[in-house]
């Protein structure tokens, strides 16, 4: 994941082969070669542990040393939505891989954005997310 997390954001429908849905987490686990595999669980964080704790189990499976969560909203974050990245977070980290980096995508009418759930920098991250424009949904 040499990428800045915009770039890994906008290409990640091409790399899914569709574009992300709301309420989606995807789990994107690289090995030290830099091949990857990217885990799409289509359910609400309120629906976990099973289905997440079997997706990092699938990286460790699949010979990953270090990842990347991403989850999909419709509306702001919240702290069980942050928790849950944490969670996610910590489970890769017990099967001995490096989460890198944890993010949240929230898709509203007026605009897409990002914005990385332990950054406290606003210049950075700032509050409102960063903007992120997506790439046509055709791979």
């Amino acid at each position: 994941m040499r990428q800045g997390p915009a770039e890994l954001l906008r290409t990640l429908p091409r790399v899914l082969g569709r574009r992300v849905i709301t309420a989606e987490t995807v789990l994107l686990g690289w090995n030290d070669d830099d091949t990857g595999r990217a885990i799409s669980i289509v359910l609400p964080p309120d629906t976990w542990p099973w289905e997440q704790t079997r997706a990092v189990h699938q990286l460790v499976t699949d010979g990953a040393t270090y990842c990347c969560a991403v989850v999909y909203t419709g509306g702001p974050s919240n702290p069980e939505l942050v928790a849950f990245l944490h969670w996610l977070m910590a489970s890769a980290k017990r099967y001995g891989i490096d989460c890198r980096d944890a993010l949240i995508v929230t898709r509203t009418r007026e605009r897409t954005s990002w914005r990385s759930v332990d950054c406290t920098d606003p210049s950075c991250c700032p509050p409102e997310g960063n903007t992120l424009i997506e790439e046509p949904t055709t791979p």
